[in-house]
């Protein structure tokens, strides 16, 4: 089952729990499970064992077994890296790829950058995710009490479905590595949280907080959350009051991005042509919706038709349900679905990614999370017999015994750190001057062997994945990729390539024959070449 049937699932499981509700309201009473237990009611003993388990507590065990890992996502390559060059410039010695200004990743270059001067990579990924996944333990776990979710519940939602699928499109997600958007959920969970009970100070302290360290994930999710308080019918004055607090207590950060990318990106003559680079070919993924006309892209397609079906249940969840708190759940959610289609509308239309370059679709992760909740809250509105709910954790905890094991089975090999360098990284690093450039020669624009600069400590000549944060430095990453195409298609380019830039050696996964090349070494199918005329260069 995909996860387009799955959803459409979830989202059918949801609307026929609420029509049913919606007609028998009155009809189905609290029925207490009788605690004086006979031989056969011991079967039901581990599963109230389990759901007494304070649910942060099992929350973390639940991401620790399913996600824990000490091994590098290529993000996490890129991230640690930027991260280190920002806090110590000498990582790696003039390094044009890493060196930029933190811009929107300010708060993860202060977090990873000064963490790295005393942790390996390896030590971080680890630690920082023990971190982020005791935040979303706290967080979530109160999210899931307001929807009343068990234990075992939660545990069989994770790892049959939501796990798999945290976002219907734009390949979002809410959990994995650790990164900016791994410190910003969590503390927009909790509010998230605080908004739905109305405590909008604590809420707005976490919301500025979140928004710190994932600048788009806070202003996005604000657009949204602004829409609720307007249907809500709050009064004008204390959305402004609260709005103001918001933009009070980010005012500093917000002034540093509004040089770093708005002001010293105006300055850039071909922005558009920069822009529709960054956003169809870096990251259409992301960012694209449409090919052509108002065909869906494969990378959305399967997504948007789960997500009206859930569009569809959480609007029946909001004009049939009568509790108060299933009402707002479903409101806020109306409201993101609401930020997301308008999204889709303006894409269409947004000839060079200027507008979509902001990645509109990042709160379709949200809107899956709000899925699940709402789904589970509707359900316990339905079954409220509690010997049943006991019978159906019974169901899932048999269901999760096998699934569960097999995560706990590969645990020892994720967390074992991965500190295999390659015989050619090995060599580059060992018997190359530092502050040496590497070009990577019959890759295209691709990347290859995504740790070698971090593993070497030499920068390469451009990398399509190192993309800037937002700020000036677009122009300069553009052009050299520009460069690289070029040189891709007529090697003898690259002569006149070195006239601007700083290339030192070639590595490439084919023979090279030219006169202005020497061949140093060879492994893992790849050969070093050396410009002849840097024989002789000091650095």
């Amino acid at each position: 089952m995909d996860n387009f049937e799955k959803t459409a699932a979830i989202a059918l499981i949801t609307l026929v729990s609420l029509i049913f509700a919606h007609f028998k309201r009155g009809t189905a009473e609290e029925k207490p499970f009788n605690h004086n237990k006979t031989t056969a009611d011991l079967i039901f003993v581990p599963v109230e064992v389990i759901n007494k388990i304070p649910g942060p507590l099992f929350l973390f065990f639940l991401l620790a077994v399913a996600l824990l890992s000490s091994h590098l996502t290529q993000n996490e390559e890129t991230v640690f890296a930027t991260a280190l060059q920002w806090a110590d410039p000498q990582f790696i010695l003039n390094s044009s790829v890493f060196t930029e200004p933190a811009g929107a990743r300010l708060g993860i270059n202060i977090v990873a950058g000064y963490a790295l001067k005393i942790l390996t990579f390896e030590q971080l990924a680890l630690c920082g995710r023990i971190v982020s996944y005791v935040l979303y333990a706290f967080s979530l776990s109160k999210l899931f009490k307001m929807a009343r979710l068990k234990n075992l519940e939660i545990a069989f939602i994770f790892i049959f479905y939501y796990l798999g699928c945290q976002s219907l499109f734009a390949a979002e997600w809410l959990y994995g590595g650790f990164e900016s958007k791994t410190i910003a959920y969590p503390f927009l969970f909790l509010a998230i949280y605080y908004y739905l009970q109305e405590r909008f100070t604590a809420a707005v302290v976490l919301h500025a907080l979140a928004t710190f360290f994932h600048v788009l994930i806070g202003f996005w999710f604000a657009l949204s959350l602004g829409l609720f308080l307007l249907i809500k019918k709050y009064p004008i004055k204390t959305i402004f009051k609260y709005s103001g607090l918001y933009l009070l207590i980010l005012s500093p950060f917000l002034a540093y991005l509004i040089k770093v990318i708005f002001l010293d990106m105006s300055v850039v003559d071909n922005i558009d042509e920069i822009n529709y680079f960054y956003t169809h070919k870096r990251i259409p993924h992301h960012v694209c919706p449409f090919t052509e006309g108002f065909t869906l892209s494969d990378a959305f397609k399967q997504g948007v038709y789960g997500g009206l079906f859930l569009f569809g249940a959480t609007l029946s969840s909001f004009f049939l349900t009568k509790n108060k708190k299933l009402k707002d759940i479903s409101l806020l959610a109306i409201c993101i679905y609401i930020q997301l289609l308008t999204s889709f509308f303006i894409a269409r239309f947004d000839q060079y990614g200027g507008f979509i370059k902001y990645l509109p679709f990042r709160q379709g992760s949200l809107a899956v999370l709000f899925g699940v909740l709402i789904l589970s809250y509707a359900i316990k509105e339905v079954v409220k017999n509690s010997r049943v709910l006991l019978s159906l954790n019974t169901v899932f905890l048999v269901l999760l015994i096998l699934p569960v094991w097999d995560h706990i089975k590969q645990m020892p090999e994720r967390l074992v750190p991965d500190t295999t360098v390659l015989d050619i990284e090995a060599y580059v690093r060992d018997h190359t001057p530092p502050g040496s450039v590497i070009y990577f020669h019959g890759f295209g624009l691709r990347d290859a062997i995504h740790e070698f600069s971090r593993k070497t400590r030499r920068d390469k000549f451009v990398s399509l994945l190192v993309s800037p944060s937002g700020t000036a430095k677009f122009e300069d990453w553009y052009t050299r990729l520009n460069v690289k195409y070029k040189i891709e298609k007529d090697f003898l380019l690259i002569n006149k390539a070195r006239e601007r830039y700083r290339i030192d050696y070639v590595l490439s996964n084919t023979k090279l024959n030219y006169n202005f090349l020497t061949f140093i070494y060879e492994a893992n199918n790849l050969k070093l070449y050396k410009f002849v005329e840097s024989e002789n260069t000091s650095y």
